[in-house]
């Protein structure tokens, strides 16, 4: 469920505006996009938004990215919730895809596990360059793992030139600043030039 496109597997997005309140009952559930296969999302913003997912797989913009690039796009004013996990304020779960240039501000990420301000899973080599969070990160009842001012969790993926300012991160394992679990003892994962302002209470 999107509030432009449920599903696309090719092609662009470009400038493309968003509000209101979008709500499914399964999972993939996004401000502008619920499941994104295409090319290239640019110049898009989800202003005064709420997204709601009974399930898993939600985001301020796009719930599940894969195999796409997400550019110069933004999300304001937001609240973001999964019943279930894998939520974050810009993309849900990223996947064989790359976020730049991005930024969410005054966004609230609710759920369970896997949540992060910008994104809750990063997966399969993926890359997020420059982006700015400022925002909060709440595990649903404050029992929540793997919870993180920028990610949730980045498995396989690189993170660079992050900044997260103003954040408070609540949850109650595996609970970061930045990300609340980085690698998984397999996989290759890494974060350069990155910084954190705010509170962690885990």
């Amino acid at each position: 469920v999107g509030g432009l496109v449920g599903e696309q597997e090719s092609g662009s997005i470009r400038d493309a505006s968003v509000s209101g309140v979008m709500k499914a009952t399964d999972d993939r559930v996004g401000g502008l996009v619920g499941d994104f296969e295409g090319d290239l999302i640019t110049g898009a913003s989800a202003t005064d938004l709420t997204v709601n997912g009974d399930d898993q797989i939600a985001g301020g913009l796009v719930g599940d990215l894969d195999t796409g690039l997400v550019d110069n796009s933004t999300v304001r004013n937001a609240v973001v919730n999964a019943a279930d996990e894998v939520t974050g304020g810009l993309v849900g779960e990223i996947d064989d895809s790359s976020i730049v240039n991005s930024s969410v501000k005054n966004v609230t990420v609710l759920g369970d596990d896997d949540l992060g301000g910008l994104v809750g899973n990063v997966d399969n080599g993926s890359l997020v360059d420059s982006v700015v969070v400022d925002g909060s990160v709440n595990a649903t009842n404050g029992n929540g793992f793997d919870i993180g001012g920028f990610a949730g969790v980045v498995v396989d993926g690189s993170i660079a030139n992050a900044s997260v300012t103003g954040v408070r991160v609540d949850g109650d394992g595996d609970t970061g600043g930045l990300v609340g679990q980085l690698g998984d003892g397999k996989d290759a994962a890494s974060i350069t030039n990155a910084s954190v302002n705010g509170t962690v209470i885990g």
